[in-house]
Order: structure tokens, then C-alpha cells, then sequence
């Protein structure tokens, strides 16, 4: 979106990335989508052991840095 910024006179843009995406095996918390801002990654109820990033950030770009992260399903482990 764009913010006007009166003490220059001058219309800047700020990247909005919106809601972060998540799978049924996640939670993430975000407090802002606008550049610059954090979402964290946790393993939802009944999931554990989380695999990929754990903080995502908002670009420049309107972004999410990297790809959201899974957890696996409590239980459901290879064994070899």
C-alpha cells in the first residue's frame, strides 16, 4: 500500500506481503505483513518435529522469504 509522507511531500510505497501461508500441521504468528516483519512457525496440536524454516520475513518484494515449514504428525516417525 501507499503512505503519504507529509514532512517530504512525497507518496512511498511499503510492501504488504499478507497472511503468511501455513498448513494444517503449523501455526504461525504474525503481528505485521508489511516489510520488514517476522512470522513464526510452531508445529500445531498433535504435531511435532518441524522441518524448514522457523521465521519467515517480508521482503521488499511483497514477499515471504523461503517456504512455509511442516511439522510431522506425533507418532508417524520412520524408523530404519
Amino acid at each position: 500500500h501507499f503512505v503519504y509522507n507529509s514532512t517530504h511531500g512525497m507518496i512511498s510505497f511499503i510492501a504488504e506481503c499478507g497472511q503468511p501461508n501455513a498448513d494444517e500441521s503449523t501455526t504461525v504468528q504474525v503481528a505485521s505483513t508489511s516489510h520488514g516483519s517476522e512470522a513464526t512457525y510452531t508445529c500445531a496440536s498433535g504435531f511435532d518435529t518441524i522441518e524448514g524454516e522457523t521465521v519467515r520475513l517480508c521482503g521488499s518484494d511483497g514477499q515471504w522469504s523461503g517456504k512455509a515449514p511442516v511439522c510431522k504428525l506425533i507418532g508417524n516417525h520412520t524408523c530404519y
